[in-house]
C-alpha cells in the first residue's frame, strides 16, 4: 500500500511540474529550474536546502501532502528558521554590520511567510500549529534595550 502511495504521489509531483512548466507540452520547455531544484522524498517531504522557493509554488507543492508529510515539512522549515535566528543572534552578538543584520532579518521574514504557508495547510488537515506559532511569535519580537544608544539605533536601523 505504502508503494502505491509513493508513486501516486510520483505521479501528483510530475503533474504539478509540468503544469507549472506553462502546459502538457512537457517536451518543448523544461520545469523553472526553482521547481526542479526540489524534490519530495517518498515520505513528503521537501529538501528545503533553499528557502527562497516562491509563495505560489510552496503552495502547490504543499496541496497533495497529508498531514503527517506536511507535519515533517513544518519541522524542516522550523528548523531553517532556527538557524537563521542563531545567525541574526551571532551577528548582534559579534557587532556585524547594520547591513549584515538587516539582511538576515529580511531572511526570518522571508522563511516566516513560508512556513506559515506551511502551517496553514496543516491546520486544514487537521494537524496542530499552536507551538510553531509561538516559537514564530517569540523570534520575531525584537528586543530593545532603550538605555543602550548604540544598540538601540542599531536596532532601529536594521528593522
Amino acid at each position: 500500500m505504502k508503494m502505491l502511495e509513493c508513486k501516486v504521489m510520483r505521479k501528483m509531483l510530475a503533474l504539478v511540474l509540468i503544469i507549472s512548466a506553462g502546459g502538457f507540452c512537457a517536451d518543448t520547455q523544461p520545469p523553472p529550474k526553482e521547481i526542479s531544484e526540489y524534490k519530495i522524498d517518498s515520505a513528503g517531504t521537501f529538501t528545503a536546502s533553499k528557502p527562497d522557493i516562491s509563495i505560489s509554488n510552496l503552495e502547490s507543492l504543499l496541496k497533495p501532502l497529508r498531514k503527517t508529510q506536511l507535519e515533517k515539512e513544518a519541522e524542516g522549515w522550523m528548523e531553517i528558521l532556527q538557524n537563521n535566528v542563531q545567525q541574526i543572534s551571532a551577528a548582534e552578538i559579534s557587532d556585524a554590520p547594520p547591513e549584515e543584520i538587516s539582511k538576515l532579518h529580511e531572511q526570518r521574514t522571508d522563511i516566516i511567510d513560508r512556513l506559515l504557508r506551511v502551517l496553514e495547510e496543516l491546520e486544514q488537515k487537521g494537524g496542530d500549529i499552536e507551538e510553531y506559532k509561538k516559537y514564530i511569535s517569540a523570534v520575531s519580537k525584537a528586543n530593545v534595550d532603550v538605555s543602550d544608544v548604540n544598540g538601540t539605533s542599531k536596532c532601529l536601523l536594521t528593522g
